[in-house]
């Protein structure tokens, strides 16, 4: 049982050293009992209706405030105990306790053997000592070995009771698998160090790491819910593709592939890559686009094949072909940077000429005109064809 003891005048008094500058540890001789119940006091000087005094005792401090006692009677007698009080083997009374209820009772072919934990106030533990102790039983504590009660698995799940102990079974009821996964996202998390072994069952091996990884099955990125979006894959008709789009690779309106074929070339194809419609192949000399193969200046050319719509903005027909051209105005023959040359003209004084010297046809000194006129003649003009001077003239 647990009391705790109250300390009267005279023990306090026994625990002063004869120099009164220090303490003495004093030894508790025996115990009296009696069946009388007491409020222990500081003035109480004996135990009243006390029937026995026992001396087969045994104790010790079992923490700083605490005692362990030990009270064993062999006898026949026969007496209830309700209250107690420890002497010093001077005879005096050093503490005492009492409630209204028996402590024990013992009978006359009956062992008593009464165990006491007794808290002391303001005395130390340290400061008693006991003759006795070879049948000492003392309660557990973290430096005294000794009798410890078990923990129920609900003291054990709480983990706030210091004094009981805990058996397999309380270990077994403390860490279940919800209680060790409570306790661990307690404290995990970024910067806990928690190092898993699986994650959502897999092994860290089948995830990619943002330093990069090499992926072994299609990897598809798509909206939630939707089955359209980014696919990147291996297949067997090309060495790698990228799919935008439906996850049906059937669909070809909706399906757009690009990626390198077997062939070195880079390909995009609507509908299905390698089968469906080419729509741009790149290789290291060409560009095709739906089968046409597209110019740029390292494929144009003599001898391209190339066949333009215009020609620096001008269409085909206003050009003249070395196989024969009528022309619709007057053709000029120059030299680079000057007026002067020649130029075939169909003119309203003739019905046709050709002009030498200046563009000017003012100038009479330096034009000379040749040509057909309307009267079936053949002439020659110096200044203006029709109007110069003529001269020559042939019919």
């Amino acid at each position: 049982m647990s009391i705790v003891l109250r300390i009267t005048d005279a023990g306090r008094a026994a625990l002063v050293n004869a120099a009164r500058d220090g303490t003495n540890a004093v030894r508790i001789a025996s115990v009296g009992v009696t069946p009388t119940a007491i409020v222990a006091a500081a003035n109480t000087a004996a135990l009243p209706g006390e029937v026995k005094r026992i001396a087969t005792i045994s104790g010790a401090g079992v923490a700083a405030d605490v005692i362990h006692l030990i009270v064993r009677d062999e006898s026949a007698d026969t007496y209830t105990v309700r209250s107690v009080a420890l002497y010093l083997p001077d005879g005096t009374l050093f503490a005492s306790y009492g409630q209204a209820a028996p402590i024990i009772e013992k009978s006359a072919g009956a062992l008593l053997l009464l165990a006491i934990d007794a808290t002391l106030l303001d005395v130390a533990a340290s400061q008693i000592t006991f003759g006795n102790a070879n049948f000492l039983n003392p309660p557990a504590t973290t430096t005294t070995p000794g009798v410890i009660e078990l923990a129920t698995d609900a003291e054990a799940i709480a983990l706030t009771d210091a004094l009981r102990a805990l058996t397999p079974k309380n270990m077994a009821a403390i860490f279940t698998a919800a209680n060790v996964l409570s306790r661990l996202l307690a404290v995990d998390g970024a910067g806990s160090g928690l190092d898993a072994d699986l994650l959502d069952g897999r092994q860290g091996n089948e995830f990619a790491l943002l330093a990069g990884a090499s992926f072994t099955a299609p990897v598809g990125i798509r909206h939630s819910g939707l089955a359209a979006g980014l696919r990147v894959s291996d297949g067997t008709n090309g060495y790698g593709y990228m799919q935008f789009g439906e996850a049906s690779d059937a669909n070809v309106s909706l399906n757009w592939y690009m990626g390198s074929s077997a062939d070195n070339a880079f390909s995009i194809y609507q509908g299905q890559f390698g089968s469906g419609l080419l729509r741009l192949r790149v290789t290291q000399t060409t560009v095709a686009f739906n089968g046409s193969l597209m110019w740029t200046a390292a494929n144009d050319g003599a001898g391209s094949g190339l066949d333009a719509d215009l020609l620096d903005g001008r269409q085909g027909s206003e050009f003249a072909l070395l196989a024969g051209a009528s022309f619709t105005a007057p053709v000029g023959i120059r030299h680079a940077g000057l007026a002067a040359g020649l130029r075939v003209s169909d003119g309203t004084n003739g019905y046709g000429f050709m002009q030498f010297g200046e563009a000017s046809d003012a100038n009479v000194s330096l034009n000379w005109y040749m040509g057909s006129s309307a009267d079936n003649a053949f002439s020659i003009y110096q200044g203006q064809f029709g109007s110069g001077l003529l001269r020559l003239r042939i019919t």
